[in-house]
C-alpha cells in the first residue's frame, strides 16, 4: 500500500483534458485542457501540494457541507455534539473526509474512485455515531464522446449511509443524486446550481 500524503497528487488526462486529483480527501486539485498552442487553460483554477491550498479548495465536503452553529445538531430526539473546527467561530464546519487518505481504487488514465468508510465507533466520540460508505469517482470521458463535448468532467459521488441519510438531505446544497456532471466549455469557471 502506497503512503497518502497532502502531497500526493494523480493526474488524470483524456484527448486535451487533464484533472490534478488527490486521495487526500478525494479532492480535486486543478482541472484545464491544453489549447492549440500548447497552452494550459484552467476551467477549474487550481493548486499543486497540500501546503498550497487556499480554505476548502476542491474539497469533498462529507457528511456535512457549511457551518453547523457550536457544532449542535439533533438527529431522531437525540442531541449531539460535533467538535468545533471552524477558525472563524464556535461552528463545525465541512464534516471529516477532506483530511484522511482515502483508497484509491479502478484507477485508469482518465479515471480513478477514491473510497473512505467512516465507522459509527470512531466518530461517535466526535459527536457523529453513523457509518457511511463514500466513494467519489472522477472521470473525463463518462458518457461523453470528444466531438459532441470536447470539455466535460464527471464527478460522481455516493454514500451509503446507516440511518443518517435522511439527515444529509435535510440540507438544501446537499445533493444526494448519484451522479452530477458538470459540464464545462472552455470557460474559466466551474458554473453551479446546486
Amino acid at each position: 500500500m502506497t503512503l497518502v500524503t497532502p502531497d500526493t497528487e494523480l493526474t488524470l488526462s483524456y484527448h486535451d483534458q487533464r484533472a490534478v486529483v488527490s486521495p487526500w480527501g478525494a479532492s480535486l486539485r486543478r482541472y484545464f485542457f491544453i489549447d492549440e498552442s500548447g497552452q494550459d487553460i484552467d476551467i477549474v483554477w487550481g493548486y499543486s501540494g497540500g501546503t498550497h491550498k487556499r480554505g476548502g479548495q476542491g474539497d469533498v465536503l462529507i457528511p456535512f457541507p457549511g457551518r453547523i452553529g457550536d457544532g449542535r445538531y439533533s438527529f431522531d430526539g437525540q442531541r449531539f455534539q460535533l467538535e468545533c473546527n471552524d477558525k472563524e467561530g464556535p461552528n463545525a464546519i465541512h464534516g471529516f473526509v477532506r483530511s484522511l487518505p482515502w483508497q484509491a481504487q479502478d484507477v485508469h488514465a482518465h479515471k480513478v474512485t477514491f473510497e473512505i468508510r467512516l465507522d459509527a465507533e470512531t466518530y461517535a466520540g466526535r459527536g457523529y455515531p453513523f457509518s457511511l460508505a463514500i466513494s467519489v469517482m472522477y472521470d473525463l470521458s463518462l458518457n461523453v464522446t470528444h466531438r459532441e463535448r470536447p470539455r466535460h468532467l464527471c464527478v460522481t459521488r455516493r454514500a451509503i449511509a446507516q440511518s443518517i441519510l435522511r439527515w444529509i438531505t435535510r440540507f438544501p446544497q446537499w445533493s444526494c443524486i448519484p451522479e452530477m456532471p458538470l459540464p464545462t466549455r472552455h470557460e474559466p469557471r466551474l458554473p453551479s446550481n446546486q
